[in-house]
């Protein structure tokens, strides 16, 4: 079943996009998840006439930039462009990985980091690594341009602090050139589905000791989430199988503690016990 006609434009600059979003506008980049929004909108039956802000002719909020301490992608970046750029697999190759698992070809070469972000699919493949880079959000409207955490934005499923009349610009993370990282995906299958949970690590190592740690697990809450339990727990401490088990021990209570236990706990127990044992044991690796 298609769509009924739908008011759509396609912005030549942004001062254009922001007066168009002042109207109620939705801000489409890739499109890939919008579309079937819509279509599924229409099909509860509470669907209403809608203006679509195609904003994919908007160059500046595309590529990625070397900026020092940071790298700013652009918030319609494709996700295919993120697979194979220099800075993000020096810098933040957890990114690149992440990217490099979401869909198929088609949906890389459509999807964007920004609609990956705003979205705020509780499994979205692109946050933890993002959480792990501290990634911070450049966010802008008619009369204001602010920051703010990527981890402070999610509110829930498809919630995110995104006002009304707003354009996510950019997003800049923290360049890692020390230490190792690593992202871990489980889906039904191994291509062309969604990640049941996804997890990111980082680690850095100082004579044989965990001097710094950042932990992300997707799909285990409402929204992303950074766990500083299990960062804590890590510090200061010798990487080993019995530590990382102690922090899969985390995860699992935070997961319990967030979402209650459902038919499916006592599956998803023991898989997030061990995929984040296991995340955290290539993150060392690659650290040493």
């Amino acid at each position: 079943m298609s769509l009924p006609p739908i008011d759509y434009e396609r912005p030549k600059c942004l001062h254009d996009a922001f007066s168009l979003l002042e109207e109620m506008g939705i801000p489409m980049a890739g499109g890939t998840d919008v579309i079937i929004q819509l279509r599924e909108s229409y099909l509860k039956g509470d669907f209403s006439p809608r203006l679509v802000v195609d904003l994919k002719d908007l160059d500046e909020l595309s590529g990625i930039e070397d900026q020092g301490e940071h790298i700013l992608i652009g918030a319609i970046t494709r996700l295919s462009d993120l697979i194979e750029n220099e800075l993000l697999v020096h810098y933040a190759p957890s990114i690149a990985e992440a990217a490099s698992r979401m869909g198929s070809i088609q949906i890389r070469n459509k999807g964007t980091i920004g609609g990956n972000i705003c979205n705020a699919a509780p499994c979205a493949d692109s946050i933890p690594p993002l959480l792990i880079h501290d990634a911070v959000l450049i966010l802008a409207s008619k009369g204001e341009t602010r920051e703010v955490d990527l981890e402070n934005f999610l509110r829930g499923p498809g919630k995110t602090d995104r006002r009304k009349g707003e354009i996510l610009i950019g997003v800049k993370v923290k360049k890692r050139d020390e230490g190792g990282e690593f992202f871990i995906k489980l889906a039904r299958r191994d291509a062309l589905n969604k990640a049941r949970m996804n997890f990111a690590a980082w680690l850095n190592l100082r004579d044989g000791k965990i001097s710094e740690a950042r932990f992300a697990a997707g799909a285990i809450a409402p929204h992303p989430i950074r766990v500083r339990e299990v960062e804590e727990l890590l510090l200061g401490e010798e990487p080993s199988e019995a530590l990382f088990i102690r922090a899969g021990r985390i995860v699992r209570d935070k997961m319990l503690e967030i979402t209650g236990r459902r038919w499916s706990t006592p599956y998803k127990s023991p898989v997030v016990e061990n995929l984040t044992a296991r995340v955290l044991s290539e993150a060392a690796r690659r650290a040493r």
